[in-house]
C-alpha cells in the first residue's frame, strides 16, 4: 500500500513474471508457482467475463482490467475472492494446478437496496395520494356543488325600491 515502495518495485518487475500484490494468497503453496500463460476468454461482457485456463502448478490468474467493487467470481464453480494486483487488476488466486473455469460477474454495489429504496418510495406515495382522493371525497357533502359560488346557493334578498 506504500506508493513509494510500489514505484520503486514496478520498474523492476516484468507484468508477465510477477504480480504487485499487498500478502501472498498462495503462501501455504509452497514449491514452484505457475509460470506466465495465456488463458482462453470464452466470454466478455460489460457484466460478465467467462475464463478457461490449465495449470502445472499453483498460480494467480491476472485480468488486466480494472478491480472495482460489485465483481463477484467463482474458481470452478465455488464463490471465490476477487484479489487486487498490481493496485489495479483483478487477481483469482488458482491454489491447486488442473483446469479452471473462472466466472466473473458484475452487480453494481447499491442496485438492489436503490431498487428497493424506489418501489417503497413509489408505493408510499400512491398510498398517499389514494388517501388524500378518498379524504376530500369524504368531506364533499351530497348535494352541495363545490363550483357553485356564494351567490348561487344562498336565498334571494329583498331590496326596496322607491
Amino acid at each position: 500500500d506504500d506508493a513509494r515502495n510500489v514505484a520503486e518495485i514496478f520498474p523492476k518487475l516484468s507484468p508477465r513474471s510477477a504480480v504487485v500484490m499487498t500478502f501472498d494468497p498462495l503462501k501455504g503453496k509452497l514449491g514452484d508457482r505457475q509460470n506466465f500463460q495465456s488463458c482462453l476468454i470464452e466470454l466478455i461482457k460489460d457484466d460478465r467475463l467467462n475464463v478457461r485456463t490449465t495449470t502445472v502448478a499453483p498460480g494467480l490468474l491476472v485480468i488486466g482490467e480494472t478491480w472495482m467493487p460489485g465483481w463477484t467470481a467463482t474458481l470452478d464453480g465455488r464463490p471465490v475472492e476477487i484479489l487486487r494486483g498490481d493496485r489495479a487488476w483483478r487477481v483469482i488466486a488458482l491454489p491447486e494446478p488442473g483446469r479452471h473455469v473462472v466466472e466473473m460477474t458484475y452487480e453494481p454495489p447499491g442496485l438492489k437496496i436503490g431498487a428497493a429504496i424506489t418501489l417503497a418510495t413509489l408505493l408510499i406515495w400512491s398510498a398517499a395520494g389514494v388517501l388524500i382522493r378518498v379524504r376530500s371525497f369524504q368531506r364533499v357533502r351530497p348535494g352541495f356543488d363545490q363550483n357553485a359560488s356564494a351567490e348561487t346557493t344562498s336565498p334571494p334578498r329583498r331590496v326596496a325600491r322607491d
